[in-house]
């Protein structure tokens, strides 16, 4: 027995119902803030965040360090002493002679009164000197004795040999340089000559130097890093 065509039809007609509906569930659906679009709904949503991130940065670090630090220093014995180091020229002195006092001496006489006269020089005068030159920082007193002593070839000179003229010094600071003088007058036909010598020389404690090393505390700055938290904006959907 044939089914009636139009129940057959009714058929495709509730199938085609049921598709539309169904399909209608699927576009459309309640969210309870009013009805949204399933197609919209499948488009993500993004917006900007901040994101931590950690970098490296560097910095002036002062930092304190011990280093061996070589000094001199100077030991001194009071118990013994040592010349004052000097340069000195009393070996080769400096002399001049010059006519110190001058006479008429008659050359011609007459019968009774001299026809003619000359100036002649009777007594010489020689200067000696010699320079001195302390080498050492620190002040002294050098002294010498003068002496003095007949020249070569002269018969009327009297003395017996080098004799103590006078005693004399001079102080000198620290690399001071001076010069010292002495003169001797002697009759013309008795000329004379001087010389000198150290009498004393100054002193000091005799020391001695010393290199050693001490530790010294000094700071430095170095370059050193820190961890420093930083944001930067991304989109995330």
């Amino acid at each position: 027995m044939k089914k009636p065509k139009n129940i057959k039809n009714a058929h495709i007609i509730l199938i085609a119902a049921v598709i539309i509906v169904a399909g209608s569930s699927l576009v459309y659906y309640s969210s309870g803030e009013g009805s949204t679009g399933f197609l919209t709904s499948l488009i993500p949503k993004c917006g900007e965040v901040q994101v931590a991130y950690e970098v490296q940065e560097p910095y002036i670090k002062i930092i304190s360090v011990t280093e061996s630090v070589p000094y001199t220093y100077t030991l001194c014995n009071i118990k013994e002493r040592a010349e004052l180091e000097y340069e000195s020229t009393i070996n080769q002195l400096e002399k001049t002679v010059a006519c110190s006092r001058e006479e008429s001496v008659c050359i011609r006489m007459g019968a009774r009164d001299c026809l003619e006269w000359t100036t002649v020089c009777s007594a010489y005068t020689e200067t000696a000197s010699f320079e001195i030159t302390s080498l050492e920082g620190v002040a002294g007193a050098w002294y010498f004795d003068w002496l003095v002593e007949c020249a070569e070839n002269q018969p009327n000179c009297r003395l017996g040999g080098p004799e103590l003229y006078y005693r004399d010094g001079i102080v000198l600071g620290p690399h001071e340089t001076a010069r010292v003088a002495a003169f001797v007058t002697y009759p013309a036909d008795s000329r004379q000559t001087l010389s000198a010598n150290f009498a004393a020389i100054p002193t000091k404690p005799a020391c001695e130097d010393f290199t050693a090393s001490k530790a010294v505390r000094t700071e430095k700055p170095t370059i050193d890093y820190t961890t420093v938290t930083k944001y930067r904006t991304e989109t995330q959907c």
